[in-house]
């Protein structure tokens, strides 16, 4: 199996889930591959304004209505397929599957081998390619800030993303592209039923930017999306661990996981 980190997998799944990808076009336009040399740069035609029709950005706000619904809705499930690839580094590639499940204040997600829950009593990270267990007190999930549409629109078009959509008996694709990105050259979304079907995205390799052979390529595609029919068992305790005065030990789903509590209980 390959090696890939639970930091990496965490920040995969909230781009996909809670839209923070939107902050990678908010990068400073004078960072955007600064390592052109003066005179190139001293040659290049002034940059061209980026403004957005009427049409499109009507479509912009409602991929963002989306993301809002994502981030407001009480109780949610997805699941799919997440892969990833780094041509400059094949040992973070990634073909893997994902869950994410929140009903209220309580959240789980898991993405290959791990796997997090945040109960109103306690938070778990489970590795089950390590076979390890963390409880640990609970934690507040907060809700990230979402820029209004209308900030977000300006953003993109002041960093020169070009904005194309396609409307289709599929659905509406919405494609973001600027080839000269320091972050990210290009999104790609696909909705389907005011619903997101599939995102991807191409990130600049920081190392080569100007190497286009480089750039991560991830792709996550939606493939289950449920509203207040949730799999609740996610969502208890007892899948994960067992509580039996003050003495906590793996299910039986998890027997023979190593536990490290951080509870204010002694494991056994």
């Amino acid at each position: 199996m390959k090696k890939i980190t639970w930091s990496y997998k965490l920040v995969i799944t909230i781009i996909l889930l809670i839209g923070v990808v939107i902050t990678f076009a908010a990068a400073p336009k004078w960072i955007k591959f600064a390592a052109r040399p003066a005179d190139e740069d001293a040659a290049l035609p002034p940059e061209e304004k980026i403004t957005y029709t009427p049409g499109q950005k009507a479509k912009f706000k409602e991929l963002m209505a989306i993301y809002s619904h994502i981030d407001s809705c009480k109780e949610i499930f997805m699941a799919g397929k997440m892969t990833c690839i780094d041509p400059s580094d094949s040992s973070q590639n990634l073909n893997t599957t994902f869950k994410y499940c929140r009903k209220f204040d309580e959240l789980y997600y898991q993405t290959d081998e791990s796997e997090m829950v945040a109960l109103k009593d306690m938070y778990l990270a489970i590795s089950n390619n390590a076979r390890k267990i963390l409880v640990n007190q609970p934690k507040t999930i907060v809700s990230p800030f979402l820029v209004p549409a209308d900030s977000l629109i300006a953003l993109f078009q002041n960093d020169s993303y070009k904005m194309e959509y396609d409307d289709n008996d599929n659905g509406t694709s919405i494609r973001f592209l600027c080839p000269e990105h320091v972050y990210c050259k290009e999104y790609n979304f696909e909705v389907k039923n005011n619903r997101l079907s599939a995102f991807s995205m191409r990130l600049t390799d920081l190392n080569d930017p100007l190497n286009t052979a480089k750039d991560k390529m991830i792709k996550v595609t939606i493939d289950q999306w449920e509203e207040k029919k949730l799999p609740v068992n996610l969502l208890k305790a007892q899948t994960y661990v067992n509580l039996q005065g003050n003495r906590i030990q793996p299910s039986a789903a998890y027997a023979g996981y190593e536990l490290i509590n951080y509870l204010n209980v002694n494991a056994n």
